[in-house]
């Protein structure tokens, strides 16, 4: 399925741009076609890169109800997901 995803797109393409290196264009569309999503690992304190990058200061309440967030989510995520990774 996938190379005749990648067929069809480069045949695209030839159709509707006479200049392009079509050898270039199928390693770029197989090497998409075999990247891998890897799911961040989910740590106790990876709500703090939110943290840092909110630019905030929170009191102790708001830092551990960010991290209550921000884990729910995460679970809640990771639940829905439908990829296979």
């Amino acid at each position: 399925m996938q190379r005749v995803v990648g067929y069809h797109f480069i045949s695209i393409l030839k159709k509707y741009y006479v200049h392009i290196d079509i050898s270039v264009v199928s390693c770029n569309v197989l090497d998409l076609h075999f990247q891998v999503y890897k799911k961040p690992v989910f740590k106790e304190d990876s709500y703090l890169e939110l943290y840092r990058k909110s630019k905030k200061v929170f009191n102790s309440r708001q830092l551990q109800a960010l991290q209550r967030l921000y884990q729910w989510r995460d679970k809640l995520g990771r639940m829905e997901d439908e990829s296979t990774g």
